[in-house]
């Protein structure tokens, strides 16, 4: 069975070393988004600063499979804008 890495970067680069032994892409799919969404809730992420959350599946090879990009964008309000 294929080994799949899940690298994350989010102004900082944290390559996984390890991987996991999963059944297919669609596998690796699935515990992208089930890591991500965990990711995302227990650290204090910089996505309300406006930076972006990226992790990046890669195959035993290094190819990358897929990206999931993760970011916040506030628009800006103009009642908010008059009082700067």
């Amino acid at each position: 069975m294929p080994r799949y890495f899940f690298h994350t970067k989010d102004g900082r680069m944290a390559v996984d070393h390890g991987g996991l032994v999963l059944g297919s892409e669609d596998e690796a799919r699935i515990e992208a988004m089930q890591g991500a969404s965990e990711m995302l809730i227990d650290n204090d992420m910089s996505l309300w600063l406006g930076n972006t959350w990226v992790m990046t599946v890669v195959d035993e090879e290094g190819t990358v499979l897929f990206n999931l990009n993760f970011s916040i964008d506030r628009p800006k309000r103009p009642e908010l804008a008059s009082l700067q």
